[in-house]
């Protein structure tokens, strides 16, 4: 019994520090949290636009653009049937998924009345 007690004292301990340690860690500042997401907005975009397709109640646009960091990015953009303005919505595939994969889940959302954008990174244009 001593034993457990001892463990779990010392558990407790080690959490109390680690939460210490998270709590004392930098912030960074907002410039620097952003570095990542900055471009040359003067860089011409080259939007082309590859088919349009009507889709359960949606109209989906594939599309290229000029990615900052070289070579293009694929995409879809898809548009509720209607008037807008509509809300909007950016997916991102997770790793080495595809712009394909949250295809479903946008014609739903555009039935509800919103525009959606999602596309294709590689990992070579984030490096």
């Amino acid at each position: 019994m001593k034993s457990t007690n001892r463990r779990e004292s010392v558990i407790a301990l080690l959490v109390w520090v680690s939460a210490g340690l998270v709590v004392q860690a930098e912030t960074p500042s907002f410039a620097e949290a952003s570095k990542p997401f900055q471009y040359d907005s003067s860089a011409p975009l080259d939007l082309k636009e590859v088919s349009v397709e009507p889709r359960e109640g949606a109209i989906a646009h594939e599309v290229s653009y000029a990615s900052p960091k070289g070579g293009a990015v694929t995409a879809f953009i898809v548009i509720p049937e209607g008037k807008g303005p509509f809300a909007g919505i950016v997916y991102q595939h997770w790793g080495f998924g595809n712009r394909n994969e949250f295809l479903p889940e946008t014609l739903l959302m555009a039935k509800a009345g919103a525009g959606l954008y999602f596309g294709r990174w590689s990992l070579e244009q984030t490096r």
